[in-house]
């Protein structure tokens, strides 16, 4: 398994390590014991230099489809999240060079610093909000006893945390400024691979910086954990870019090229804890529904599809099962009782497409259960004994880890 870090704060509350999970935690049973050997995470930054506390992140099995789809709202920056379509659209104008969409960007984008027993941590946040909701990683503040924010200005503000999601590795907090100015988030159902991106934070201390890349790949899968062998919580659908990625960027924005942000810096492959190249951010689609959730004092609720599986599929069991060449993922269990016990999945299936996304692979059927609502009937296909059929089946919201 590839070692992953995220590029969260150096060293910070939030970089315990927790129980490994070999599959993601929304189609695991409470109960099943841990397996896989953990990936890492985004660090965060310590004191005025030095790495600490770096977080392990690593792909799990598959792929993935990009997250939680917001339904189309008509609302400003000042009140509510600015949600617009795509990089094409007019909003693009006048944008068209870095320095243009850097001057965009840095007003939006602050630095937070969270302390802790066990010291201070730095790393980054988006404004949400102009009222003063900002959006940030969950490990950049989670286990602070104070947080406090720097704007681009230099003016250091005190925060609240309203809310934390450990599972979606996303949480809010809240500084009373005024003429706060909020950020442009674009849908991440429309990024595309190749596009160029610009991502925005505070690199090892060092506020404002401004990096550029491209989307290198979508709908990954990244488990958070640490060095020592702990895992967190399962990023689906996370935009992979080689725009540098530091230790002090989680919790910063990830951009288009007209200023708008499409995802949240959460993490890095990297064999120093330095950037590799290789960085993923949470699709701002699935970062706003969470955020928002929290802002309403509401749970995030996670699609819970009960299998469990891999994309790996032997000659034997396409064989015995009927699968021929096709791709997918393969089923290897069903949970009793759960959703796709209900809509009468079983072992040997073959799951080619959900609620309209194409499945490719075990990653694929993760994202695209992430974009799913929980109650909400869909149509899932499968191919079994050789034959495609299409059955109907309602996520449930994911059961407590047991």
């Amino acid at each position: 398994m590839t070692n992953l870090y995220t590029p969260g704060p150096q060293h910070g509350p939030s970089d315990a390590p927790t129980t490994p999970q070999a599959t993601p935690p929304w189609l695991r049973p409470p109960t099943e014991p841990p397996s896989t050997p953990p990936s890492s995470r985004p660090p965060r930054r310590a004191g005025k230099a030095a790495l600490a506390g770096l977080l392990a992140v690593g792909l799990t099995v598959g792929g993935g489809a990009v997250g939680a789809t917001l339904a189309d709202r008509d609302v400003t920056p000042a009140t509510r999240t600015a949600v617009v379509s795509g990089g094409s659209s007019s909003a693009t104008a006048g944008l068209t060079d870095v320095e243009q969409v850097a001057n965009a960007l840095l007003p939006v984008v602050v630095d937070i610093t969270a302390t802790s027993p066990q010291g201070q941590a730095t790393g980054s946040g988006v404004i949400m909000r102009a009222d003063g909701h900002i959006l940030t990683n969950a490990h950049v503040v989670n286990g602070a006893t104070s947080v406090s924010v720097t704007t681009s200005s230099g003016e250091r503000l005190d925060a609240q945390v309203v809310g934390i999601d450990t599972g979606n590795d996303i949480a809010v907090l809240k500084v009373d400024g005024n003429g706060l100015q909020a950020a442009t988030f674009a849908r991440s159902s429309e990024v595309k691979v190749g596009q160029a991106v610009i991502a925005v934070g505070s690199p090892f201390g060092l506020s404002g910086s401004v990096t550029t890349g491209i989307v290198s790949a979508l709908n990954r899968v990244v488990t958070a954990g640490d060095e020592a062998g702990g895992s967190s919580e399962q990023i689906a659908g996370a935009i992979q870019t080689d725009a540098a990625i530091n230790p002090g960027n989680s919790g910063g924005a990830l951009a288009n090229a007209a200023g708008q942000v499409i995802g949240i810096n959460t993490a890095i492959a990297s064999g120093s804890g330095g950037s590799a190249g290789v960085g993923f951010a949470i699709p701002s689609d699935q970062a706003l529904k969470v955020a928002e959730a929290i802002i309403a004092g509401k749970p995030a609720q996670t699609p819970f599809l009960g299998v469990q599986g891999s994309s790996r599929i032997t000659s034997q069991q396409a064989q015995q099962y009927g699968l021929g060449s096709n791709s997918g993922a393969f089923v290897q269990s069903v949970v009793a009782g759960g959703p796709a016990a209900k809509a009468g999945l079983r072992e040997g299936d073959l799951i080619t497409k959900l609620g309209g996304t194409t499945v490719r692979g075990w990653d694929d059927l993760v994202s695209a259960g992430r974009s799913l609502t929980v109650g909400t009937a869909t149509e899932i296909t499968i191919i079994r004994d050789g034959h495609e059929q299409t059955l109907q089946i309602t996520p449930a919201a994911r059961p407590a880890s047991g």
